[in-house]
């Protein structure tokens, strides 16, 4: 898919842009096709395995612009792709990331019938305050995004560590500081097919937990003022609590569903999944 990932950035009305094209170690002869390309662009060719986001890390060091675009290689950009993000971020200073709306695709470049074939529609990412949505679950697809190189490197970059919610992490600390922007227009193609990373469903959701144990540990109060977030850190606590109880932990389970009632009592559902851990694993998996 690479010749046509590339060709959807040639083929930007946008025209101030700069590729720095990574490759973490392929072995489909990616690095051939890298080389022999006489499209311009930067390429870093990674001694060592370093991941996506380690990879992401590398290429934002070797990068020069301002704002800062992901494309994965599988999918495709639709030529007025950064020419909208890049008005909506002109048109705002403290909008950070802006994210487009898209079309899931399948292999032949051909979109889907059905419009949630991962499980999920595409998402869509709310203008304005966005941490609320986001800490309910990740609204934007990595390829979507055009996030303020400011705004990432005063998160610290991406988190090596993450296998594939990495980018989740990043929107979530973006989002604290800056505004979000969605231009809804399917401008972004997502491709699925069966050897992305997100089919590693256990890798994905040791990521999933890790950051909602992140999360756990804000401090709401700091939020108070914030219309949505307590409620959303209320949704979280609840959420980690039902990952908590399909890990095993009755214990983590119920003092995580507490918590959650601690901050939204009215939450009536978590009170009724708080209840069934005591009964054991089929009267919770009743309550889904």
């Amino acid at each position: 898919f690479l010749e046509e990932c590339v060709r959807g950035v040639t083929a930007q009305t946008y025209r101030d842009w700069e590729i720095v094209a990574v490759d973490d170690g392929s072995t489909d002869g990616t690095r051939d096709w890298l080389s022999a390309t006489s499209i311009p662009m930067l390429r870093l060719f990674n001694e060592h395995n370093l991941g996506s986001y380690g990879s992401l890390n590398h290429a934002l060091a070797h990068s020069k612009g301002d704002l800062i675009a992901v494309l994965n290689d599988d999918d495709v950009w639709l030529p007025n792709k950064l020419a909208r993000q890049v008005e909506a971020m002109d048109s705002n200073p403290r909008v950070g990331l802006v994210s487009t709306g898209g079309v899931f695709i399948d292999h032949a470049s051909k979109p889907m019938a059905d419009p949630r074939p991962l499980g999920f529609a595409y998402p869509r990412l709310p203008d304005g305050d966005a941490l609320p949505a986001l800490i309910e679950f990740n609204k934007v697809i990595n390829s979507a995004a055009l996030v303020r190189r400011e705004a990432i490197e005063a998160a610290g970059g991406w988190n090596p560590g993450f296998y594939g919610c990495g980018d989740w992490h990043l929107w979530l600390q973006v989002a604290q500081k800056w505004e979000g922007r969605f231009i809804d227009e399917p401008l972004t193609l997502y491709r699925v097919h069966p050897h992305q990373a997100s089919r590693n469903e256990s890798k994905m959701n040791d990521d999933s937990r890790r950051i909602r144990e992140w999360i756990a540990t804000w401090d709401a109060a700091q939020y108070a003022s914030r219309p949505g977030v307590t409620e959303a850190l209320a949704q979280n606590w609840a959420a980690l609590g039902t990952e908590r109880m399909w890990a095993g932990e009755p214990k983590g389970a119920r003092e995580a569903f507490r918590q959650s009632l601690c901050i939204r009592p009215q939450r009536w559902k978590t009170r009724l999944r708080l209840a069934a851990t005591y009964l054991g694993e089929p009267a919770f998996k009743a309550l889904r």
